[in-house]
């Protein structure tokens, strides 16, 4: 079991990689969110039976990896998912704002009960509200951008706290890994 949760969660921590870091050469984005969906369902179904709330994530987890793929495929044709369904758009940024909280709740319940474990479960759950807050914050001041010409302002400042956020929580996903590696544990004695 060690071993699968492991594999898990190396899976998760390079899929937030692929999720939450665009690198774009052209239009091109070279790590596509849906790839980064397509790991975290291949880790939930390997976790689903130690933690059961995940099984509840894997039909979100097609969703946004099917828009992602449909959004990706578009863009190599000028035009993004959001602008040609943007209600869909929006149903698809809520239901990640739910996956992401959820998912990040979940892992954080795999952190071992010892001093490490406990700094790792208490900074994901900070990464995970703040991350929500301010993308939730983010999606409506987009909105409001059509109002209101310097709301554009307010919204140049939530990037370093997501972008500092994203690094924390990438971090943070590699340290739990590392601290579940069955491979690190030392050998007990008999």
């Amino acid at each position: 079991m060690d071993e699968q949760r492991y594999t898990a969660l190396t899976k998760i921590a390079w899929a937030f990689v692929f999720t939450l870091l665009d690198f774009h050469v052209g239009i091109l984005n070279i790590l596509p969110d849906f790839i980064g969906f397509a790991l975290i369902y291949a880790a939930i179904k390997q976790l689903e039976k130690e933690q059961r709330d995940l099984t509840l994530l894997k039909p979100f987890a097609i969703a946004l990896m099917l828009w992602t793929s449909v959004d990706w495929i578009l863009k190599w044709f000028g035009v993004s998912a959001d602008q040609i369904l943007p209600l869909v758009g929006m149903i698809i940024s809520l239901i990640s704002l739910y996956f992401h909280f959820q998912l990040l709740t979940d892992l954080a319940q795999f952190a071992p009960d010892d001093d490490e474990g406990n700094e790792i479960r208490s900074k994901l759950l900070l990464i995970r509200n703040v991350l929500i807050v301010v993308h939730t914050a983010t999606i409506l001041g987009t909105e409001m951008m059509k109002y209101w010409e310097d709301m554009q302002f307010v919204l140049m400042w939530t990037f370093p706290v997501i972008f500092i956020n994203i690094i924390g929580l990438i971090a943070n996903l590699f340290a739990l890994r590392r601290k579940l590696d069955p491979k690190s544990k030392p050998e007990e004695t008999a």
